[in-house]
């Protein structure tokens, strides 16, 4: 009688595509992303050293132990002595009450 072949009408199968986003982590931040941590976001160690220093040094006046920032980074003695040489010579740490103790200039 002209009506739907037997079993009813057979409508195309849409398939649908995948939409792959990207991870989070390869998003590139965008405007909600946490702000980076020189400390623990894996910078240089002048970087990382003078960001250690800034943060340590609203708790004390007399400056910060260079003992204290190698414990706090997880860095041999040696690698941040380097380090707070060189940014003291740039002029962004001076020595304060021993040459184990300095404070930033900013």
């Amino acid at each position: 009688t002209g009506g739907p072949p037997k079993g009813g009408v057979k409508k195309p199968v849409q398939q649908r595509q995948a939409f792959n986003a990207p991870a989070p982590s390869s998003m590139g931040g965008g405007p909600f992303a946490a702000p980076s941590n020189p400390i623990t976001s894996g910078g240089s160690v002048n970087d990382r050293v003078l960001a250690a220093f800034t943060d340590l040094q609203a708790t004390s006046d007399q400056g910060t132990n260079v003992e204290v920032v190698a414990q706090r980074l997880n860095l041999n003695l040696h690698e941040v002595r380097k380090a707070v040489d060189a940014l003291a010579l740039d002029g962004h740490l001076y020595s304060t009450i021993d040459e184990d103790h300095y404070a930033t200039t900013s």
